[in-house]
This record gives C-alpha cells, structure tokens and sequence, in this order.
C-alpha cells in the first residue's frame, strides 16, 4: 500500500517584513501550484491514500473559496484523504470546517483521539485535531489492530511546550507515523517523520521542500520534491580586484528569476557603498536582498600608524591584536566607524 504525506501548506498565510506586496502574492500562488502539483502525482501513481498532517491554511485569511476549492481537489482524486488540524487551522466552533460539506473521501479527526479502519486497505489511520492555538494532550493507548496497517497522523512536537508532544515509546507502537508542524522535513523517530512545508516560508527554511510517500509494503520511505521557489543564501567573496561589474557577473552566474535571495558579500572592499548601490540598481532576480559583510581593504597597522594619537587609535589599541575573533570585531568596528565619518 502506498500514501503519500504532506502538510503545513499554510494556505492565504500573511507575509509579514520586507519582502514587496506583489512578491507576497506570487508566494501565495506557488504553493496552489505546488498543491495542485501534488494532486496531479497522486492522479497519475498509484497512490492508496493521502494523510495531510495539519496547518494546511491560516483561520485568519482563508476564505470559504479556497476550502471549496481545495476540497474540490481533494474529492477529485477518490482515495480516502485524511486530516488533522493544527495550531494554524485548529477546529473549534468558529472553523471554516464546520460551514462546508466534506466529500465523502475526506475524513476530518475531532479533537479527541480516534480511528478510522480500511478494510479493504487492511489499514486504520489514528488521528486528533487541535482544538485551540495551544494544544497539550495525553495520547491514550491505542487500539492497534493486529495483521493491519496502523497509522498515526498528528501535528506534534517532540518537545516540551504548548503543543502536543509525541514520545518515542508512543510512535512505536505504529507503522507509521505522518508528523506536522516542523517545515522542516527529516526522519524523528525510526517510523516517524515531518513531511516539513510544501513551500518554504523565509529565508530559514532553505533547501529541498515537498511530500513523503512511503509504500508500507516494501517499507520505502520516498521524499519528493515539488516546491515552486526557494528561498536561498548566496556567501559571495569578493576583494579590491573585482570592479563592481566583475562582482555583478559573479552573482548572476549563481541566480535564476524564480527564486528569492539572500546575498551575503563577503571580503574586503575599497568602496562598498558605491559597490551596494550598484549592485542595488543593476541586479536582475525575482527577488533579492543584499547583507553587507565587507571589511575596508586597509593595514590594521598603517592605521594606527597614523591614529596613533587619536580616539581611532586608542580604539584600536583596546583590542587584543593577537586574538583572531577580537581581530574581526575590531576590523567590523573600524568598517562602521570609517562609514559614520564618510556620511558626516
């Protein structure tokens, strides 16, 4: 039997920073396309069931277009769908789910612990739903059935807080167990894994994102990859040899216009603010935003050479000169004073 698992979709989520409105609204898109991407694999593979582990849209800004919509998607495919709510989207009186009519495919768990059996899957899907933002429960033993598969979705944490908490003991007793809440995706226990986010949702969440499909039988634990955009960070060395167009075609060799950037430039450089305004006017991506960790191209010692008198000087004497990491707080400190007096 094959399923596949996925979560914390965070449908209509609210970006907040810097990031401009329009590419707010692109990121809202891509994670329908992402959704509908995943609708389309499990119409094409033969795939038995789908577990959705919660946090799939935010109470807040989903509307009642969108739960049609995506419950339209859902009953499309005819498998059994199951899903748990988590602190995102829990289910109490005033949830969205309570104002539609679920397609018969799609089985939503209560906030209180229970089971679903497929007969003709051998298989019983365990489950429980948030009821509130914070949610802290005891799991009770479970019922496993034995010559089935046993199944359990949940949308956890496996440490102590204020939300629900599973134990390893507890995921043994399963065959599986389908985790939300983490975007990102890895295994947490020998049977127990996040799916992680469909999409990734800032720049703390690099690398690969998408669903889990597992096949019991052979006991295959498959992570697919299906996001639309990445949120990536760029470490790009640079020094007094490169003009500001020799740096500009050193980044965009490594960017494409699709994904978001986080570009860290690394170094010494004679005139970085020239350098970033250039950079600034001149960079063509989807998105991107620069961090400025150059440090001037001068002589530690030529410098207090010709401070040696002043409050530079004095500034510099301060430091234990032999200490490496006292050497880059002093380089970073001098990087900001020179650039106060340069605005002055």
């Amino acid at each position: 039997m094959k399923l596949i698992h996925l979560g914390d979709l965070h449908f209509s989520k609210f970006y907040k920073g810097n990031l401009p409105i329009e590419i707010r609204e692109k990121i809202t898109r891509d994670i329908w396309e992402n959704f509908l991407s995943v609708i389309s694999y499990v119409e094409k593979s033969k795939i038995d069931l789908m577990l959705l582990a919660g946090d799939l849209f935010e109470r807040e800004y989903f509307s009642l277009s969108q739960m049609n919509k995506f419950l339209f998607e859902l009953e499309k495919i005819k498998i059994p769908v199951f899903i748990v709510c988590g602190n995102h989207d829990f289910l109490d009186g005033n949830s969205i789910y309570k104002k539609v009519k679920l397609p018969e495919n799609v089985h939503l768990f209560g906030d209180e612990f229970s089971y679903v059996d497929l007969e003709n899957l051998k298989t019983r899907v365990f489950g429980i739903s948030y009821n509130s933002e914070y949610f802290k429960e005891i799991l009770p033993e479970p019922q496993i059935k034995e010559d089935y598969n046993n199944i359990l979705l949940i949308h956890a944490s496996i440490e102590d807080g204020n939300f629900l908490k599973l134990e390893e003991d507890y995921a043994k007793k399963f065959d599986y167990v389908a985790m939300g809440h983490v975007h990102k995706r890895g295994k947490v226990f020998a049977n127990a894994y996040y799916c992680g986010s469909l999409e990734p949702m800032s720049f703390k969440e690099t690398g690969d994102h998408g669903f889990i499909e597992v096949d019991l039988d052979s006991q295959e634990i498959h992570f697919v990859n299906s996001q639309v955009k990445h949120f990536q960070i760029l470490d790009i060395e640079i020094d007094d040899e490169k003009n500001p167009e020799e740096v500009l075609g050193q980044i965009s060799k490594n960017i494409n216009d699709k994904d978001l950037y986080r570009i860290r430039l690394r170094g010494r450089y004679r005139e970085s603010t020239y350098l970033l305004s250039y950079l600034e006017n001149n960079l063509r991506a989807f998105y991107f935003e620069i961090e400025n960790y150059l440090l001037p191209s001068y002589s530690i010692e030529d410098l207090l050479q010709k401070n040696d008198n002043t409050l530079l000087g004095k500034y510099i004497n301060s430091f234990n000169r032999e200490d490496a990491l006292e050497m880059d707080g002093l380089r970073l400190g001098i990087k900001y004073l020179m650039e106060a007096s340069h605005e002055n």
